[in-house]
């Protein structure tokens, strides 16, 4: 009997808890609506702010930054044409040489000692030739006078003398040929000998810098043009002008054309460019890089730019002038269309447009644009076509 009293209670009171509960969550539901902030139609019916921006007109410049090298104008390695020792170097690494100074000179005793023989040789061709000469001259007056006789009193003289006359005049001819060609010989073998003893000086090809030296006095040089493993002497480089070049990818290959303006970066030279232009390129694509080898040449008369510097080539591939550009942020891309958003009146007006150069930052607009538009910019995805919106902020100085 006191268990079911006990039970009655307890069903009692969850009862009456569950419907203080009930009443409490009613009153604060009716609460929260009393206090919530009311949706009014005039935010219902609230224009958008938008930030506009009109487009600039300006040259467009589109321009790679490529790595480049840097190699001179001209580079030599000079090697002797004529065996011997070295007798003297008169150059070192660093020096600036003329076109035709001599930079080292060997010393070629066989070769000396040829050239005095064919001094002497050809002195001794030439009192021959003299002699000849003089006997020639003779024989030939001898000849004349026996020839008049002969001719006015044929009884004076006998027709033999007059022919031993000619006969020796004949061999006095041929004598005097044949030491004129001695001399004619003995001058040409002079002048090689002078030609080899040149090739043992060697000269500066061009107007440059030593870059390197290979031997000290008294090394024996070799012959380059008979000898294998030969031994340079010095290496030139011209510097005057450099030659910069830089690889051209592939899709910017059709924008390249001689004479594009080139700008040479380098970050050892803070603050200074160097500025060129494209003078040729292969003409052909390395396979294994899809990209074509190109050379700028830039002036460098204070000698500035080195051989083997690590620089960055900037290449302005196109220009167009007068372009109406827009930010990036302003276009939107439906599809394959694009499209910018034109204030006109304080509605919008979705106008499509065709791009041109676009470097991320700023796009160029070809057509959809005459330049004095308000172009919405920045969060212009929730803006339809036709809507009534509020200029709220424009670009500076407009």
């Amino acid at each position: 009997m006191k268990i079911k009293k006990f039970r009655a209670v307890v069903i009692s009171g969850l009862v009456t808890f569950l419907t203080v509960a009930l009443l409490i969550t009613i009153q604060r539901s009716s609460h929260t609506e009393v206090l919530g902030d009311p949706v009014t139609e005039e935010d219902e019916n609230s224009i958008t702010n938008v930030a506009v921006i009109k487009p600039e007109q300006e040259d467009w410049v589109q321009s790679i930054t490529l790595p480049a090298s840097i190699e001179p104008l001209y580079k030599a390695t000079l090697y002797a044409k004529a065996a011997g020792y070295l007798e003297s170097i008169n150059v070192d690494i660093g020096d600036l040489v003329k076109e035709g100074d001599v930079l080292a000179e060997l010393d070629i005793p066989e070769m000396v000692q040829g050239y005095e023989q064919l001094k002497a040789r050809q002195k001794e061709a030439e009192t021959s030739y003299r002699s000849a000469e003089t006997d020639y001259e003779l024989q030939k007056l001898t000849y004349e006078r026996m020839k008049n006789i002969w001719d006015s009193e044929p009884g004076a003289i006998s027709r033999q003398d007059v022919d031993v006359a000619e006969a020796k005049l004949n061999f006095a001819k041929e004598k005097t040929a044949h030491e004129k060609a001695s001399i004619d010989n003995a001058k040409a073998d002079l002048e090689r000998i002078k030609a080899l003893l040149e090739y043992g000086k060697i000269k500066a090809p061009f107007d440059g810098v030593i870059t390197k030296r290979f031997v000290d006095p008294g090394a024996l040089i070799q012959d380059a043009a008979s000898a294998t493993n030969v031994s340079p002497v010095v290496e030139i480089m011209h510097t005057d002008s450099v030659r910069v070049f830089t690889d051209i990818p592939e899709l910017d290959i059709p924008l390249l054309d001689k004479g594009d303006k080139a700008t040479l970066i380098i970050d050892s030279i803070p603050g200074r460019e160097f500025v060129g232009e494209v003078t040729r390129y292969a003409e052909s694509l390395d396979p294994s890089t899809r990209t074509m080898k190109t050379e700028i040449v830039i002036q460098n008369p204070e000698h500035v730019l080195l051989p083997g510097m690590y620089v960055n080539i900037k290449l302005d591939l196109e220009v167009h002038k007068n372009a109406i550009t827009v930010p990036a942020t302003s276009l939107l891309v439906e599809k394959e269309k694009k499209y910018v958003l034109v204030v006109e009146n304080d509605k919008v007006d979705k106008r499509e447009v065709v791009t041109g150069l676009d470097d991320g930052i700023r796009i160029e607009i070809l057509e959809g644009l005459v330049g004095d538009e308000n172009i919405i910019i920045g969060g212009n995805n929730g803006i339809s076509d036709g809507e009534v919106v509020n200029i709220s902020r424009k670009s500076k100085g407009e």
